[in-house]
């Protein structure tokens, strides 16, 4: 459905006609916080979602993960252009999806080394993180992943003109 019309009613049809869905991609779309409820509220067996550049999602959209706790089998989520995307946003994905194994997360400027603090401590099982075009993460974020993600495996950062070989030479400390 990636760039295509969508709104609320289509996506809690689409639920309900196909709640057994592990798949969506909703990039480049107009989903907003309404439409996100209805995706963590009706497509419970969802396990990879796509919503990047949908620029209509803010803090109260990803805040509803924590109350209904429903996206417990996703474990791939893309959320690059998505430039409403905060460090609270990054702990309520970590609160509620405890399989989440794979973030994208590139092109967001709201990025900063504390959205990599709140990231580290909630998305502790991250295997692959994509922080390409970045730019407000220094040596200090990747310092706060190297020490809590212990379990990644690959990182992309191209793009992101502070970060240095220090930071870089943090994360060298885990098993690539």
């Amino acid at each position: 459905m990636s760039g295509c019309q969508i709104d609320s009613l289509l996506l809690h049809e689409l639920g309900v006609g196909c709640p057994f869905a592990t798949y969506l991609n909703v990039s480049n779309t107009n989903v907003d916080d309404t439409c996100f409820i209805n995706i963590a509220k009706n497509l419970s067996n969802l396990q990879y979602l796509d919503l990047s550049y949908c620029t209509e999602l803010t803090e109260a959209g990803f805040y509803y993960l924590v109350s209904c706790r429903s996206l417990k089998k996703l474990s791939h989520i893309n959320l690059s252009g998505c430039v409403n995307v905060n460090g609270n946003c990054l702990a309520y994905i970590g609160q509620c999806c405890p399989l989440l194994t794979s973030l994208v997360l590139d092109c967001i400027p709201e990025l900063t080394d504390d959205c990599m603090s709140k990231l580290a401590l909630t998305c502790y099982r991250l295997r692959i993180l994509s922080l390409m075009q970045a730019n407000n993460i220094t040596d200090k974020g990747l310092k706060y992943l190297a020490k809590n993600l212990t379990q990644l495996e690959k990182i992309f950062l191209e793009g992101n003109r502070f970060i240095s070989d220090t930071g870089v030479s943090a994360l060298m400390g885990l098993q690539f």
